[in-house]
């Protein structure tokens, strides 16, 4: 007969469970139960002894949220090891914690890992008792993990705000969630303006990103050196560990113009960035000013699209007149065009004849009594070019969530949704999919 029991840092237990945990786990992988008792001062931790006949022969370490129940660590004597014990052990802590979901991690099943049978093995060992795989990952340290709960409901904005009081006790980086599939992808946004500096804006906009339901995401970095959202090269290297991030890189012929051509060009080769941004009407030069015949160049060069900034105040400086000079000169640069000349929506549809030509709904849905209108305009953008529509929100100038909620609104077949939501964008900035 099996039992779990609860076990304290001063009780004689504990001896024992070290033992287990030392020849369970290799050097970077364990923690000392010493560190998981010190890391709960809120005492949100159980250590709980697997015992046979009131002798430990395993244990696991769970912390707790909420309603979740989070299993960091779960091992097993190796001489109790194919018996049976663990499938019964994971029964029995369902039990310990009725009407919770029990949240764990296993290293994602990988054909090329040369440990892949035993990844399989885990894998199916969790699904046979009681496990179901939730479709979500997470990365440490390059190594891809699986998501999964106890029960078919998955408490996604939940267990990301584990991860953040987690790692708010533990000096880490939050891991995102994502999809394998990325079934959205906002293909314009900006770093937010936040106390604390770029990591803690990293870490906001991550957050928001899952908690919207936001697989991956377009950051485009500023034209500016000194600036709130971050320059290209601060963009780049933030988020150069973060898989499902991609830079855009901001650039201007008013700013250190040589130097970021030098720059953009290096970051292009590293695949650091994946497209350039001209900020039109943001700042004082058109999009078809002849010194910007270097932006066109590094585009053909490394075959990567340009975004412009469109619509709005001043928006002569972007405007479609300006947009056709340069499709027309440039036929071999994808242009995407930022905004849809908002409010004139309806300036796209002409420019749409041009294959290079792309749009993003980036800003198109902050005012929702101008709904109806935008939805007739951007329909007939879709209808036009079903593959050159990308999702974009702008956020955190504008609401992602309200841009979420418009493209819900359009009349699509569930291929073109997919495609404005995520497919255009992987296509156009040649994203892993």
């Amino acid at each position: 007969m099996i039992t779990l029991k609860p076990v304290l840092p001063s009780d004689p237990e504990k001896t024992v469970l070290d033992r287990i945990n030392r020849a369970t786990f290799p050097d970077y992988e364990r923690a000392e139960l010493d560190e998981l008792y010190g890391s709960d001062p809120h005492g949100m931790l159980d250590i709980l002894a697997i015992c046979e006949e009131d002798l430990p022969v395993g244990f696991f370490a769970v912390r707790k949220f909420e309603n979740l129940r989070y299993m960091a660590f779960f091992a097993v004597d190796a001489a109790k090891r194919n018996q049976g014990l663990g499938s019964r052990a994971l029964t029995l802590l369902h039990r310990h914690y009725p009407g919770c979901s029990i949240v764990l991690e296993f290293e994602t099943p990988d054909d090329s890992a040369a440990d892949n049978p035993i990844r399989l093995r885990r894998r199916d060992f969790y699904l046979r008792n009681g496990f179901f795989d939730t479709g979500w990952h997470l990365s440490y340290d390059q190594m891809e993990l699986t998501v999964a709960c106890s029960g078919e409901a998955f408490d996604k904005p939940a267990f990301e705000r584990f991860l953040f009081w987690l790692h708010s006790m533990i000096s880490d980086s939050v891991p995102p969630l994502y999809r394998k599939d990325r079934r959205i992808i906002d293909a314009h946004l900006h770093l937010p303006v936040s106390e604390g500096g770029l990591q803690k804006q990293k870490e906001k906009l991550l957050f928001d990103l899952a908690q919207n339901g936001v697989d991956a995401c377009v950051v485009i970095a500023d034209s500016e050196q000194e600036s709130t959202i971050g320059n290209t090269r601060e963009c780049a290297a933030l988020f150069s560990d973060t898989p499902n991030v991609f830079v855009v890189g901001g650039i201007s012929p008013l700013i250190d113009y040589q130097a970021q051509l030098s720059l953009c060009e290096t970051l292009l080769q590293e695949k650091k960035i994946i497209a350039l941004k001209l900020f039109t009407g943001h700042e004082a030069f058109f999009l078809s000013d002849e010194r910007l015949e270097p932006v066109w160049a590094l585009a053909k060069k490394y075959d990567v699209p340009v975004l412009f900034h469109s619509g709005w105040d001043n928006s002569h400086w972007g405007s479609a007149a300006e947009a056709e000079t340069v499709l027309r000169r440039h036929p071999d640069v994808s242009l995407c065009c930022c905004h849809l000349f908002y409010p004139r929506l309806e300036d796209c549809l002409p420019l749409l004849d041009y294959p290079n030509f792309s749009v993003d709904l980036s800003s198109v849905a902050d005012e929702p009594s101008r709904w109806d209108t935008v939805r007739t305009q951007v329909m007939r953008c879709i209808e036009k070019a079903p593959d050159r529509v990308l999702f974009g929100s702008d956020y955190t100038a504008c609401d992602q969530k309200s841009h979420l909620e418009f493209v819900k609104s359009l009349p699509l077949s569930e291929e073109k949704r997919e495609k404005l939501l995520w497919k255009n964008a992987a296509q156009l900035y040649r994203l892993p999919t």
